[in-house]
C-alpha cells in the first residue's frame, strides 16, 4: 500500500512540475545560430554575395577553406561542398555539415576536430561536376584547397 501510495504522489508531482515549467527554448545544432530573434520588422538587410560563408561544426580547432573554379580558372558560385564528420568512441556522433559557396567560389569550415582516426572527407558538386578532397587534421589543421572542376 505504502509502495502504490508513493507511486501515486510522484506521478502526481511529476505532472504538476511539467505543466508549470516555462517553456523552454529550442537547442540549436552545433554551428547554427537563431537569426530570426535578431531582426526587427522592416529590417531587410541583404548579405553580401563576396562573403565567405563559414559553417562551424564547433568540435575543434582545425578549419578547410575551399576554393573552387573552373577549367578556365574562373571561380564557382553556389558549389555544394559537403562532409560527414564521425567522431567520439567508435565513431559514434556524427556531424553532417554542408553549404555553397559565395560569388568568389570560396567557403570555409571551421570548428572542425584536430584529431581523428580517418580523413575526413569533403564532396564537392556543382550539377554533374563533382570532386573529394581528403582533410587529415594531424598533417594540416587549417589547409586551403583549391578545387577546379572539369
Amino acid at each position: 500500500m505504502k509502495r502504490v501510495l508513493c507511486f501515486l504522489i510522484l506521478a502526481t508531482a511529476t505532472a504538476i512540475a511539467q505543466t508549470e515549467a516555462p517553456p523552454q527554448e529550442k537547442k540549436q545544432p552545433p554551428g547554427q545560430t537563431d537569426t530570426t530573434s535578431d531582426k526587427k520588422p522592416g529590417d531587410t538587410k541583404v548579405p553580401d554575395a563576396s562573403t565567405v560563408p563559414v559553417l562551424d561544426g564547433g568540435i575543434g580547432p582545425c578549419s578547410a577553406e575551399f576554393h573552387v573554379t573552373d577549367a578556365k580558372n574562373k571561380p564557382i558560385y553556389n558549389t555544394q561542398v559537403h562532409t560527414l564528420i564521425k567522431y567520439g568512441a567508435f565513431g559514434v556522433k556524427k556531424l553532417d555539415l554542408q553549404g555553397s559557396t559565395n560569388v568568389d567560389g570560396k567557403i570555409k569550415f571551421t570548428g572542425l576536430p584536430d584529431s581523428n582516426k580517418r580523413p575526413m572527407v569533403f564532396d564537392i558538386t556543382q550539377g554533374e561536376k563533382s570532386a573529394q578532397r581528403a582533410f587529415d587534421p594531424g598533417l594540416s589543421c587549417h589547409p586551403i584547397f583549391a578545387v577546379i572542376l572539369q
